[in-house]
């Protein structure tokens, strides 16, 4: 036939099957009514399928060992109704078609699966979904290889633009509904298209990390919130960007979820929350030019762990509250720069550890039992134009921030420069440090210090009941004009042990108000330009 076609009006109780077969043509199927019915298409050979549920209950649409071209699906599957594809292919070459498996059809207490099949096409799409997932639908694709060689760029239309796997953004995954996906080949032909494009509402996202990825951008958008999901990102290689978002203006929940991301490499990752509660993100092993997590919202029992991972940049942002927020990172390479701000840090503690870095940056606020912990890293700037190796810009109250066996080393102004008060029960530690800047020039405008090792902002004090501890760190300047040391504390301690040791510059503690249990000891230092520890000299002040 030149355009075969089967129509079942009204099909209760039946089957329906196609076996051993050739039909050279598009072969349409509709379905007006089917309740209980089952159609079953194996090893056959089509030009093009167009399969056309009306009203679809507790029935099956089979594809078994089948070829075609293209496949199309539009209508409405619901109440335990079926359509599966197992070992087929769906292979287009006509680069004038869009789509080579285009599903327009809604899935409600129903399933879309497809298994053991190829979708390969040179067109803008392999997989496109243009219709809702709702209430009880699962679209499961597992053991796939799902490619587009399409090279060309879109600017125009609708997202995805073009894709491997697109869910076209105005048709979501709905409240108890999931996208699952283990295992799949997925492969784009163009920098600028999508392996995958999904924008769930509430519905789930289980994304298994045995699916890889060659080229092109991955984008996960959740609407609401984003519950039980659990995406990992396992060898995939040549990514252009990794994007997990959420609608942060109406303050997205993820709720009990996953991120993992693993073996990969990307030009960049950023996921991005609004509310989180409950929330992993882990990684090791990744090559990423900039890493990006951010909370628009509050977060509690958010863990952040990142191991083995290079790159250029890695970027954490809490814009709101963090509660019990624990962060690692270990065994890292950032040549530019680790910046961490929190506003809000509270009963949580975040270690970098043997970790190399350009730069790193640190602000918000840290208050009761929060931490930052530095430990037997390298942060090495070289480049000239860079003012600061290590800047602090956080408050830390009833908190601590500790460097411990770490190398700042800088040719700008400063190595270690503190931009924000030290308050009541902060404490800020530095131990067994090499800190150095080899700056050889002369400032004379601007803040105090101008110039140092280690520079704590004259506005910015160490205050009441707070601490500055120092022990066993060396200290070295390149200028006569730069300061080693540069403190100003309020009513604060500087707890300064003989086992520092200084080359060259200046050593400056000013006490602004009463000095009480300080202790600072000064042993071993060499070519120092001079060396002032004092306070106001108003009578009401003294140093105890």
């Amino acid at each position: 036939s030149s355009s075969p076609s089967f129509t079942f009006t009204t099909a209760t109780d039946f089957e329906f099957a196609i076996a051993n077969s050739t039909l050279a043509a598009t072969t349409t199927f509709t379905l007006t009514t089917a309740t209980n019915m089952t159609m079953l298409l194996t090893s056959s050979s089509f030009d093009k399928i167009r399969l056309l549920p009306t009203t679809m209950k507790y029935t099956s649409a089979i594809l078994q060992n089948c070829n075609m071209s293209t496949f199309f699906t539009s209508g409405t599957y619901s109440l335990n109704s079926t359509l599966q594809l197992d070992q087929c292919n769906v292979i287009n070459t006509v680069s004038t078609i869009t789509t080579a498996f285009m599903n327009s059809a809604t899935f409600r207490d129903s399933l879309l699966e497809i298994r053991r099949t190829t979708i390969d096409t040179n067109g803008i799409f392999a997989f496109f979904n243009n219709a809702h997932v709702y209430a009880g639908g699962i679209h499961r694709l597992v053991d796939n290889f799902i490619r587009t060689t399409y090279t060309g760029r879109i600017t125009t239309g609708y997202e995805p633009k073009q894709a491997a796997i697109g869910y076209y953004y105005a048709n979501y995954v709905y409240t108890n509904a999931a996208l699952e996906m283990s295992n799949n080949e997925v492969s784009v032909g163009s920098n600028y298209s999508f392996g995958l494009y999904v924008r769930p509402n509430t519905g789930r996202v289980i994304h298994d990390g045995l699916n890889r990825y060659t080229n092109g951008h991955i984008y996960v958008y959740h609407l609401a919130s984003a519950d039980n999901n659990h995406f990992i990102l396992n060898q995939s290689t040549m990514l252009q960007s990794v994007s997990l978002l959420c609608n942060a203006a109406v303050s997205v929940t993820y709720l009990n979820s996953t991120v993992g991301l693993y073996n990969s490499d990307a030009k960049s990752v950023y996921v991005g929350v609004g509310k989180a509660d409950n929330l992993t993100i882990d990684s090791s092993d990744m090559t990423v030019g900039a890493f990006t997590v951010s909370a628009t919202a509050a977060v509690d029992l958010v863990s952040v762990n990142v191991r083995r991972m290079s790159g250029d940049t890695t970027t954490w942002n809490f814009a709101s509250t963090a509660n019990a927020l624990s962060g690692s990172i270990t065994d890292g390479i950032m040549s530019k720069l680790i910046a961490i701000t929190v506003v809000g840090y509270t009963d949580g503690g975040t270690i970098i550890n043997r970790t190399n870095a350009g730069r790193i940056a640190v602000g918000g606020i840290f208050n009761a039992g929060s931490s930052l912990q530095v430990d037997q890293c390298n942060v090495i700037n070289t480049v000239s134009t860079i003012t600061t190796a290590f800047m602090n810009s956080a408050t830390f109250r009833d908190s601590l921030l500790e460097i411990r066996r770490t190398t700042i080393d800088t040719n700008g102004i400063f190595a270690f420069f503190n931009n924000a008060h030290v308050y009541a029960g902060g404490i800020h530690r530095l131990v067994d440090n090499f800190i150095r800047t080899t700056y050889t020039g002369r400032i004379t405008t601007g803040y105090e210090p101008k110039q140092a090792a280690i520079g704590y902002y004259y506005a910015n004090y160490v205050y009441t009941n707070a601490a500055l501890e120092m022990s066993n760190n060396e200290v070295s300047v390149g200028s006569n004009y730069s300061f080693g040391l540069y403190v100003r504390p309020n009513t604060g301690r500087v707890i300064h042990d003989g086992l520092n040791r200084y080359t060259n510059g200046h050593i400056y503690v000013y006490h602004l108000a009463s000095a009480d249990n300080n202790h600072f000891i000064l042993n071993q230092s060499t070519m120092l330009q001079s060396v002032s520890y004092t306070h106001l000299t108003l009578p009401t002040k003294r140093i105890v």
